[in-house]
């Protein structure tokens, strides 16, 4: 069971942690505003065996059942299972979704699965909304192009840095084709450890 109120640490939890040694079912819930969230998590973690023991988590999935984790940043709680027998609880009593099918959508953020590696991504829509409006002030000062560049996102997961070098290629044609001075790729992400 973790919780924290650090989206950062949220993704990066779920990304490394979770979806990198299989958990992939799961089931996002927004709780209501103003609870006792520490009794809520209580409550999912009995009413789903939830175990924070890694040795107990390993004989579950030795065993060959599924493993249950729980992770909640702010009012939104996750529930995610490994792989393993369809017949424990989660399976049986969830509208549950596949990550490497359906991505999870938190914030800006799509988190899932790609060549069978975990993958952290602006939203289709927030991507073309940023890519848009870097489009749009491609051509004014190098200084207030880069500050919007930079800012676009504080997490250096690949999958962002992959979308801000796409964004990058565009904004530096335009520049380039304009005679201006262009933008530096790396922007201003911090790819430190967030833990």
């Amino acid at each position: 069971m973790y919780s924290t109120q650090n989206l950062g640490r949220f993704l990066f939890r779920l990304a490394v942690y979770y979806l990198a040694h299989g958990y992939y079912f799961y089931v996002l819930q927004e709780l209501p505003e103003g609870g006792d969230y520490e009794e809520i998590d209580r409550r999912i973690a009995a009413k789903y065996q939830v175990t924070g023991s890694r040795m107990a988590r390993l004989r579950v999935r030795a065993s060959g059942e599924s493993a249950i984790r729980y992770l909640r940043w702010r009012r939104y709680a996750l529930i995610i299972a490994c792989e393993g027998d369809r017949k424990h609880r989660f399976f049986q009593s969830e509208q549950w979704r596949d990550i490497r099918v359906n991505p999870l959508v938190v914030s800006r953020y799509s988190v899932g699965v790609a060549g069978g590696k975990p993958t952290v991504r602006l939203r289709a829509e927030r991507f073309e909304v940023v890519a848009q409006q870097m489009e749009r002030i491609a051509l004014h000062r190098l200084a207030k192009v880069q500050s919007y560049f930079d800012r676009i996102t504080p997490f250096g997961f690949k999958g962002l840095e992959e979308q801000k070098r796409q964004i990058a290629r565009l904004v530096n044609k335009r520049r380039r084709q304009a005679g201006l001075p262009l933008i530096k790729r790396s922007g201003n992400s911090s790819n430190e450890r967030i833990s």
